[in-house]
């Protein structure tokens, strides 16, 4: 999901193609340089800076395509993480900053490894932990919209060096901050749909982050998929548990990291239903109501994957939990679409391919 910001509350766009660097417009370069330039001069008044901020923010929300390498090429990025960064700087200016940065995230993976290199994820992570958050979910929003742009890039590399850079141990301050904070229940909603994207977009990729560097990605997804009913937030929070389980490395990785999430979910007792995967098992079946936010797609993804471990305890936990109805509903859905159908078909073939029990327990599954 990576892509444009629409504006300081606003929502996203789809992602900027990616490809080879554009040429640079000289008109664009002029118009920039000067307010660049302000940015970097450490005795602009605030009343200055703002006012530069909001020109440079213009300069990309009038174009289709974002300036992205005239910044770049008028050294932008550093004075920008530098303002982000700075307790100085007035929480308006911050957010106009990031607002920004968020659109020049938007762009190539080299484009993309020049926010890195310019000190942007750093400047981010601190922002985070400003007392001006506890009174701007705005500004805390965007912030992170800047760390999932740069996460979700298609160089792994960029994600590696978020996680480097502690972001989780950031995240999970704000995380336990957050009752405290004066937002209202919308702000706060969107906050936490967007660090779940966030979140799940650190646990994707190839290669895949090592297992102890996303870790505790399992006990904050499970909680989202059990207590919330958001669909955007318990979309991202499913897809993060399929790229948790994707990135196993070898058969032993793969019954490691289900045995984790089942445990972050409790205990069930062998070849009994458990709780996570009873709740995927309604997931997947829910209607659409967001087209954008289509539940069953990451859902029926998971039960999928659950069927497709060596564990053989995780196999039956999901045979016991009604994943077996679940896809032959799907199958004999004319109206499902294919992808659906040929991934229950996977699953199930998965699924009857396990033990003699096992095998015999998706025969006997009541039609």
């Amino acid at each position: 999901r990576k892509g444009k910001a629409a504006g300081p509350s606003g929502s996203a766009s789809d992602a900027a193609p990616m490809g080879e660097l554009p040429s640079l417009d000289d008109r664009v370069l002029a118009e920039l340089a000067p307010l660049v330039a302000k940015l970097a001069d450490s005795g602009a008044e605030p009343r200055a800076l703002l006012q530069a901020l909001t020109k440079l923010r213009q300069a990309f929300a009038t174009q289709i395509d974002p300036p992205i390498q005239e910044l770049i090429a008028v050294g932008g990025l550093p004075p920008l993480a530098s303002r982000l960064s700075s307790p100085e700087t007035s929480p308006v200016s911050r957010l106009e900053c990031a607002w920004v940065l968020t659109n020049a995230a938007s762009g190539t993976s080299e484009q993309t490894a020049a926010l890195v290199e310019a000190g942007v994820p750093g400047a981010a992570i601190a922002a985070l932990a400003s007392p001006q958050i506890a009174e701007r979910h705005e500004l805390c929003d965007q912030l992170l919209w800047v760390l999932g742009n740069i996460a979700g890039d298609g160089d792994s590399r960029l994600r590696d060096h978020l996680l480097f850079d502690g972001i989780f141990s950031a995240l999970q301050v704000l995380f336990e901050q957050m009752p405290s904070f004066n937002w209202h229940l919308q702000g706060r909603a969107q906050v936490l749909r967007t660090m779940t994207w966030l979140m799940s977009s650190l646990c994707r990729g190839e290669p895949a982050p090592a297992l102890e560097a996303v870790d505790c990605c399992f006990d904050y997804f499970v909680q989202a998929v059990a207590g919330s009913e958001d669909e955007k937030l318990l979309y991202e929070a499913l897809w993060g548990i399929c790229y948790l389980l994707e990135g196993a490395t070898s058969t032993a990785d793969s019954s490691l990291r289900s045995a984790r999430l089942l445990a972050a979910a409790g205990e069930a007792p062998p070849s009994r239903a458990h709780p996570l995967i009873q709740r995927t098992v309604l997931l997947a079946r829910r209607t659409v109501t967001d087209p954008n936010f289509p539940l069953p797609v990451p859902a029926l993804r998971l039960l999928g994957l659950f069927v497709s471990t060596s564990a053989p305890e995780v196999v039956d936990a999901a045979l016991a939990s009604g994943l077996v109805g679940t896809f032959r509903s799907i199958l004999t859905d004319s109206k499902a679409p294919e992808e659906a159908r040929r991934d229950a078909a996977w699953a199930l073939s998965n699924a009857a391919a396990g033990t003699p029990a096992q095998a015999k327990a998706v025969v006997a599954e009541p039609r």
